[in-house]
């Protein structure tokens, strides 16, 4: 998008967060509307219904990228950060000044954390091929993200579901993400215009070689509503949580070193 322009950007947060009362939901981040990390001067969301935390922003469009984090504020004022690394958007790879980010509060479980470390981010589970994204030109898109790092090798990420563009519920036809220099977070996008019912979908690991879906998520089927937005152009970001395994925790073998000196409150002394 032309910086020369000067579009005004209108950026909307939307998260699901059951709450205690008298405690709220901040973003905070690195624009001046979201507090340039001064959590005092952070955007307050507003609490609508069954967990449903929203609030909008306006950037100009010389804005190339945003970094957040959601932050709890309890009854006694105190900042509790979701978990996790920085949040971040690319402005300037959006064709559309309507962003809708519907997301969901980062809190893994605690064998999932680890990861998250440099080790397997960087090294065990990072996939050997680059997988690019695909720049699209649809005036309303919904884009569907979410951070599964326990993938590796010749296996990428996609979605199936109940609606023609993501196959269907037909294995041989699911919709591939992508995740390039983002790994491990993984996004794959759709035309948004025909969608008139609700998505059922779940994810799923495809190989790459074998050129076929291998591996389904456990559990209930995933559940979404585009919004009925008055916008002629928009995007939707659908960000979920957790990948949910069926054969359980990943196991690898090794020899036992005492890393106790090593592990600190950010990190687990493995990278």
């Amino acid at each position: 998008m032309s910086h020369a322009n000067q579009i005004i950007m209108k950026l909307y947060f939307e998260i699901q967060y059951h709450t205690q009362p008298g405690q709220n939901i901040m973003v905070c981040g690195s624009a001046d509307a979201l507090g340039n990390w001064n959590l005092s001067n952070a955007l307050k969301l507003h609490y609508e219904s069954e967990g449903k935390w929203s609030a909008e922003i306006e950037l100009k469009s010389e804005t190339d990228n945003i970094e957040y984090k959601y932050c709890l504020i309890d009854q006694n004022g105190e900042g509790h950060w979701e978990w996790g690394k920085n949040r971040y958007f690319s402005l300037k790879e959006v064709e559309t000044e309507n962003i809708y980010l519907i997301e969901n509060w980062r809190a893994p479980q605690n064998e999932e954390k680890v990861f998250y470390s440099s080790a397997f981010e960087k090294n065990l589970m990072r996939p050997l091929h680059s997988l690019k994204a695909k720049k699209t030109n649809r005036k309303k898109t919904l884009r569907f993200q979410i951070q599964v790092p326990r993938i590796g090798g010749d296996y990428q990420l996609c979605l199936i579901g109940n609606i023609p563009e993501l196959g269907s519920w037909d294995t041989k036809n699911p919709l591939l993400l992508t995740c390039g220099d983002n790994f491990p977070q993984w996004s794959g996008e759709i035309n948004a215009s025909p969608i008139k019912e609700p998505i059922y979908y779940k994810y799923g690991i495809y190989d790459i070689k074998k050129k076929e879906l291998v591996t389904i998520e456990e559990g209930e089927d995933r559940y979404f509503e585009v919004p009925k937005l008055k916008e002629d152009q928009f995007l939707v970001t659908k960000s979920d949580q957790s990948f949910r395994y069926p054969l359980g925790n990943w196991k690898a073998a090794g020899v036992a070193v005492p890393v106790f000196s090593l592990r600190t409150e950010s990190g687990f002394g493995v990278g």
